[in-house]
């Protein structure tokens, strides 16, 4: 259960993987390109000495050899830049496939633990039926061919074997799941009823929010009041269950027992 998501996911997986290598010999292949042509020889041209005796320092920025090497230089490291980008983007969308296949794979493997688990609980309740049945079928089957015997009036009763089912090989996993599949819920931990007993209403009359009155169990008591003051300590009897309150505001309180 779940392989056919956790295929798709592996097929994507893969894709992503891919797009990665893709964009990293891309970026190798622009390393290049941007290598060769930002390195270029630029051909000036022919000068007149006049031009260069006139002017110290020589304008090359028009010469039409510079400026088509310029700009392809300026085309090639943006494209080199935009293939680095691209390996990051490819990288992100590996790394969410990865995500999206382990998501995958978890939930193949709790969908097969849940199928497992209700596969043995079924064969367990179906094989305990049989086997209650095949004891009453025994004796019914007994019962009848000693009846034919005995309309036969045959001196001696051969009773052929009561026919049986054969329990059917289980798949694999089914027979150990009950342990390894299914697992048992948790014990939840007793929730002690709010407070109930007379003292609360003397609790909150001392300004005490009634919501603020804490209940503790008799076992709970010893550590919920270690370590502090004694005269905290005044149970009235109330009947019933023994139940602990507390009432707490601005570090004091009072208590009783019910």
């Amino acid at each position: 259960m779940g392989q056919d998501e956790v295929q798709a996911e592996k097929a994507k997986v893969a894709a992503a993987a891919k797009a990665v290598e893709t964009s990293k010999a891309d970026v190798v292949s622009k390393e290049g390109a941007k290598q060769a042509a930002c390195t270029a020889n630029v051909n000036l041209g022919t000068i007149s000495l006049a031009a260069l005796e006139v002017r110290s320092c020589f304008d090359y920025s028009n010469v039409a050899d510079y400026t088509t090497i310029k700009a392809a230089c300026t085309s090639a490291t943006s494209a080199l830049a935009a293939a680095n980008q691209a390996v990051a983007i490819a990288k992100t969308k590996a790394t969410g496939a990865d995500t999206a296949l382990a998501g995958a794979v978890k939930e193949a493997s709790r969908l097969m633990s849940g199928c497992l688990c209700s596969a043995h609980k079924a064969q367990k309740a179906a094989w305990a039926a049989v086997s209650t049945a095949t004891d009453s079928h025994a004796a019914d089957w007994k019962q009848a061919h000693e009846v034919i015997c005995a309309l036969d009036k045959t001196a001696t009763c051969n009773v052929p074997t009561c026919p049986t089912v054969t329990q059917p090989t289980l798949a694999a996993g089914v027979a150990n799941a009950n342990s390894e599949h299914c697992t048992q819920s948790p014990t939840q931990a007793p929730t002690h009823p709010p407070c109930n007993c007379r003292c609360r209403n003397a609790i909150a009359a001392t300004g005490v929010a009634a919501e603020q009155t804490v209940c503790y169990a008799d076992n709970q008591v010893a550590a919920a009041y270690q370590g502090r003051a004694t005269n905290w300590f005044q149970p009235n009897q109330c009947g019933g269950g023994r139940e602990h309150c507390l009432g707490l505001t601005n570090g004091y309180g009072q208590m009783c027992t019910c």
